[in-house]
């Protein structure tokens, strides 16, 4: 850790002092960072070939374009992720569900030229393409269920039949969905761990998986 220690002191001035783990590193190793002059940090660290200046450039992204609550990114290179400590309490309660519901309303209402996004991104540990498309049906079919499909399907973790019922139904959607009245910027991974609440209030989102989108895709999550 000397070497990590080392690396947060050149980026934030202060000298780390100790460290301990954070909940939600499941395909990453988080740790809280206290500092010398008494503030914390995030250190996050990537897993086996995982690479960490994309989900910089999506906090990033998500901080210039809107007002949706993240953390500030104090460096976001491939192997390190330094962010802002938020102070958490409490849980998912009526009054963090209605101001979330107020943040993504807002979130929402950024439109994009097309669906998708100017580069992929990830979902958890899985590429998630992204090249754009004017019709949701159509980029929701080959983007995300097809593709999903595909990588479930080399992996093993389906079988042909139900590859080619995803199939059957891509083919259908037309007759399933309506197309959104625009493409709206979307968190894309919204479920409650990547949630962060402090006094009834939502403090931050994280982990975004960001694109343009149906809205609807934040409510199946």
């Amino acid at each position: 850790m000397m070497v990590l220690y080392d690396r947060i002191e050149a980026i934030t001035g202060q000298r780390p002092v100790r460290h301990g783990p954070l909940s939600g590193g499941c395909i990453s190793e988080i740790h809280k960072v206290d500092l010398a002059d008494g503030s914390s940090v995030v250190a996050k660290l990537p897993g086996r070939d995982g690479d960490l200046a994309l989900e910089a450039w999506m906090l990033g992204f998500l901080a210039d374009r809107s007002d949706l609550p993240v953390p500030a990114v104090l460096h976001g290179g491939a192997d390190l992720l330094l962010m802002d400590y938020i102070e958490i309490s409490g849980g998912i309660d009526a009054g963090a569900q209605a101001h979330a519901a107020d943040l993504l309303a807002a979130l929402h209402a950024i439109q994009g030229p097309a669906f998708g996004l100017e580069r992929d991104t990830l979902i958890g540990p899985l590429p998630q393409p992204n090249g754009e498309m004017p019709s949701w049906i159509d980029f929701f079919a080959e983007r995300r269920l097809l593709h999903m499909g595909r990588q479930a399907l080399a992996a093993g973790g389906i079988g042909a039949d139900t590859m080619a019922r995803l199939e059957t139904l891509a083919e259908k959607l037309p007759e399933l969905l309506d197309e959104p009245a625009h493409p709206s910027l979307i968190h894309g991974d919204l479920w409650g761990g990547n949630v962060l609440t402090r006094s009834g209030r939502i403090a931050a989102f994280i982990d975004p998986a960001i694109y343009f989108a149906h809205p609807e895709i934040e409510l199946a999550f």
